[in-house]
């Protein structure tokens, strides 16, 4: 069974329905059963049903401000993949320390992530692709004013074009590389 405490830095808990979005947006169709008011939850059942059975437990102990997750003996890795993102989450939106199993050191929200290299958070398709976009603007705006533009500022169109060119492939193949 792997398990995973978090003592967190604030009292306010995300919201249950929050919890699952994010999880959807990460891509774990799961569902939740739920102990508690949905905005103050004691505790947290996520599950998976259909060939790969995934299921996961959120248990809040609200006096010391403690969240537990765990998974079944035997699951299968995606069940400790999607622990691992519920954990990332937890830690984005309440911030402190995890702890994994009896003998884990302390981690934030920055090493947990470096810790967990799979553990990849998609970025929003449209602001994922925001600034290469504008800089390939850029180019065709610089492509168009070398032709609008008298012959002795030629050279200089070409220097801004040329630079803007240099950053619209940066970009660009840093987006593609996530």
């Amino acid at each position: 069974m792997a398990e995973t405490k978090i003592t967190t830095l604030q009292k306010k808990i995300p919201a249950a329905p929050d919890l699952l979005n994010g999880l959807h947006q990460r891509g774990f169709s799961v569902e939740i059963n739920l102990n508690g008011p949905p905005e103050n939850w004691d505790t947290i059942r996520f599950f998976q049903e259909g060939a790969t059975e995934l299921e996961c437990f959120l248990i809040r102990d609200e006096e010391s401000g403690i969240l537990s997750l765990s998974t079944p003996e035997n699951s299968p890795a995606r069940a400790q993949e999607l622990l691992d993102h519920l954990c990332d989450l937890l830690l984005e939106s309440t911030g402190g320390q995890a702890t994994q199993g009896e003998k884990g050191a302390a981690m934030g929200l920055l090493a947990f992530r470096k810790n967990h290299p799979a553990l990849k958070v998609p970025a929003h398709a449209s602001s994922q692709w925001a600034w290469p976009a504008f800089a390939w603007a850029l180019v065709a705006a610089g492509i168009g004013a070398y032709f609008n533009l008298p012959d002795n500022l030629h050279v200089l169109s070409l220097a801004v074009t040329g630079l803007a060119l240099l950053s619209a492939i940066g970009l660009t193949v840093s987006s593609l590389d996530g």
